[in-house]
């Protein structure tokens, strides 16, 4: 059975918070239960999970109701209106972290109230803030849309109730017009080119119709604000992403590395993902040298804390660390994924620790040429259930039974792999589905030749690999393929 709303909450909070929790549940105007008071009293004596055992919960409802007889029903309302007091609370915590959202809130409330006087410096207060803020992202503009708007209304309040000759102020009303929509703006393109970039790695099929519409529009006239910063940053990530452009990938790197452009780290965590997306694809499209760029990026990001987006959630990205790790093998850097591995490895979300940390290894062992440890290690591990996690665990396997002469197992494995990709074939990419199956492809017929020893072949199996670039492992596959020609020279092989 799954923990309480109730406890999920608590357990999150830190010392002070359940201090402050505390004088919330006892403050009068939050709450008059006082049997919730009792109830977050006990819970949080001596406790770190805030969940009473089933055990327990009559001795409990004792102490909180005397000498009646337990009730499940009123004990259960009991914990809903303690829950509640902790979503109000932490809604409360929120809101006040954000200073411009609360006297946002405050404009709002001054103007029903027609507080008008205070309201004026309340606006005035908020657009000093605002100018001072270096950060113009989606959030700015629509706090500046939201004081303009207030500012234009106040003015038509002063001239219909003080002086109707006073004249309005135009550069206010045009400001707040552009404000809305340059927060559309920024707003549409940042959640379009993510969008475009889930559909990189994943079978989606969602498409923002409107925002193509305005991207082509954008793209066509070559529209630049060069004022606002993160609408050419999600402009160059759209475009990267939908068109490949080296000149995209070297503005979001300027934008990333260099400290004249102050952006949220979020902002450059989805920079960096974007980035690596990029490296990524030019890399299976056998631009090799752009291995030296993801490892260059990988270790700013990871030294920038950049590799996860949430600073309290700090799990790192399972594929952005095994892209670093093919970087480093590629390169024949051993003591740089050595490095990653022991950096990454407890960074990764808990679930899948144990399975990377045994098939790293795996890995490591097999880059260096020990194939019987690499395929030791591998027995250890247990099958992903992620399903994106299964074509690195069998792609991997299938090398290491090739390399040591296991071919009978690899054709098994060969098959049973083909049957996965189109029982789980949903959840690939189109791009993903084919560099997979080609993979197998190249696989089968490396298993030909071994069996047939005919040049005719492996001629074949070149050819395709130099026609082809979307495969998995391709290098590995170009090594193993020019390793068999010169046993098969050797061995003076039929055609």
């Amino acid at each position: 059975m799954g923990k309480s709303n109730l406890a999920l909450i608590l357990k999150t909070f830190t010392k002070m918070e359940l201090k402050e929790f505390h004088d919330f549940v006892n403050s009068p105007f939050f709450n008059k239960n006082k049997k919730a008071v009792k109830l977050f009293n006990y819970l949080s004596k001596g406790q770190t999970d805030f969940e009473p055992l089933p055990e327990t919960k009559k001795k409990l409802y004792r102490r909180i109701y005397g000498n009646k007889r337990y009730n499940d029903s009123t004990y259960r309302v009991l914990i809903y209106t303690l829950t509640s007091l902790a979503k109000e609370y932490i809604t409360i915590k929120q809101f006040r972290g954000n200073k411009l959202l609360c006297n946002s809130e405050l404009n709002a409330a001054l103007y029903t109230r027609k507080i008008y006087n205070l309201l004026g410096k309340n606006l005035n207060y908020i657009m000093t803030e605002l100018n001072s803020t270096y950060e113009k992202d989606d959030g700015y503009y629509f706090f500046l849309y939201n004081t303009l708007h207030l500012k234009n209304n106040l003015q038509y309040t002063n001239r219909y109730f003080k002086n109707a000759n006073r004249p309005l102020d135009e550069n206010s009303l045009s400001e707040s017009m552009d404000a809305l929509m340059q927060f559309f703006l920024v707003i549409s393109l940042r959640y379009y080119r993510q969008l475009l970039f889930y559909k990189k790695g994943i079978k989606i099929n969602l498409s923002y119709k409107f925002i193509e519409k305005v991207f082509g529009i954008l793209k066509e006239l070559n529209i630049a604000f060069p004022e606002n910063l993160h609408y050419n940053l999600y402009l160059n990530e759209a475009l990267l992403l939908s068109e490949n452009r080296i000149e995209n990938y070297n503005k979001i790197k300027e934008i990333l590395f260099e400290d004249k452009y102050e952006i949220k780290r979020a902002n450059k965590c989805d920079s960096v993902s974007i980035l690596f997306s990029f490296i990524g694809s030019n890399i299976f499209n056998g631009n090799y040298s752009f291995y030296k760029d993801a490892q260059e990026i990988y270790l700013f990001a990871l030294e920038n804390n950049l590799l996860t987006r949430d600073e309290i959630d700090s799990n790192i990205e399972i594929f952005t660390y095994f892209f670093a790790l093919r970087a480093a093998f590629y390169n024949k850097d051993f003591s740089y994924a050595e490095y990653i591995h022991k950096t990454t490895v407890n960074k990764l979300f808990p679930g899948y620790r144990e399975f990377a940390d045994k098939f790293v290894r795996s890995w490591i062992e097999f880059e260096k040429g020990n194939f019987s440890d690499a395929y030791k290690f591998l027995g250890k591990i247990k099958n992903p259930e992620h399903v994106h996690l299964k074509p690195y665990f069998r792609n991997h396997l299938l090398k290491c039974l090739f390399e040591l002469g296991m071919y009978d197992a690899a054709a098994f494995r060969i098959d049973s792999y083909r049957h996965m990709l189109r029982k789980l074939r949903k959840y690939y990419s189109e791009n993903s589905l084919i560099r997979h199956s080609n993979f197998l492809k190249c696989c089968s017929m490396l298993l030909k030749i071994i069996d047939r020893k005919k040049t005719t072949s492996l001629n074949e199996l070149q050819y395709f690999l130099n026609a082809e670039m979307n495969i998995w492992d391709r290098p590995w596959l170009l090594e193993k393929a020019a390793r068999l020609e010169e046993e098969l020279n050797k061995k003076g092989a039929h055609k």
